[in-house]
C-alpha cells in the first residue's frame, strides 16, 4: 500500500468536527505519541516482553500515521509529498553534516533493556530530584495559602488550616477538602 492509498482510506474513518479539525488532529497525534512513549516505558519497566513490544509499537505507530495522514488531508497535501519533502530535508542535513545523536555514547537499541549504567547516565542525582519536588510542594503550599487568604477576605472570617487532614473548618462545620 502506498502512502496515497493509505491516505484515501483514513479519510473514511475521520469523525472529527470540521470546525475543530486542526485542534483535534494535532492533540490526537500528541496523545498517540504519548501512548507510544508509554509502551516504551512499560517495556523498560519489564511489564512488556520483547516479543510483544514490536506489535505494540506498530499499533501506536499506526495511530500516529492515521493522524498524520488526516493532517495532510486537512492541509490539502498528499502524505507522499510530506514524506518526500522530509527525505529531501534529511538528505540535505546529512550532506551538511548536521544530523547528530542527542547522546552519542549511549546506543539506542530496541532489542535490549538498558543496563543500570545506561539508566544512571541519563538520571539526575536524587538530591536534584528531591529539591525539585520540595520546591513544587512549597509552591503548592503558597498557592493554597493564597486561596485560603482570598476565601477569608471574601467571607470575612478566619479559616482554621488543619494541615494533618487537609480540611478547612469554620466553626464546627467542614467547608471543603483542600
Amino acid at each position: 500500500m502506498t502512502f496515497d492509498e493509505y491516505q484515501s482510506n483514513t479519510n473514511k474513518t475521520n469523525k472529527y468536527p470540521k470546525n475543530e479539525m486542526l485542534f483535534c488532529l494535532i492533540t490526537g497525534i500528541g496523545a498517540e505519541c504519548g501512548e507510544l512513549l508509554g509502551k516504551i516505558n512499560k517495556y523498560y519497566r519489564g511489564d512488556v516482553m520483547d516479543n510483544g513490544l514490536k506489535l505494540l509499537l506498530m499499533y501506536e505507530a499506526g495511530d500516529i500515521l492515521w493522524g498524520l495522514s488526516e493532517l495532510a488531508n486537512h492541509l490539502g497535501v498528499n502524505l507522499s509529498e510530506v514524506a518526500q519533502m522530509n527525505i529531501e530535508k534529511l538528505k540535505d542535513r546529512a550532506k551538511r553534516g548536521v544530523i547528530k545523536s542527542m547522546k552519542k555514547d549511549i546506543p539506542v537499541e530496541i532489542n535490549r533493556k538498558p543496563s543500570t549504567n545506561d539508566i544512571l547516565a541519563n538520571c539526575e542525582p536524587i538530591e536534584i530530584q528531591f529539591e525539585r519536588l520540595r520546591r513544587k510542594v512549597e509552591d503548592m503550599k503558597e498557592k493554597q495559602d493564597a486561596v485560603l487568604s482570598y476565601l477569608e477576605n471574601i467571607m470575612g472570617v478566619e479559616l482554621v488550616r488543619n494541615v494533618k487532614n487537609s480540611r478547612l473548618r469554620f466553626a464546627d462545620k467542614d467547608l471543603l477538602d483542600v
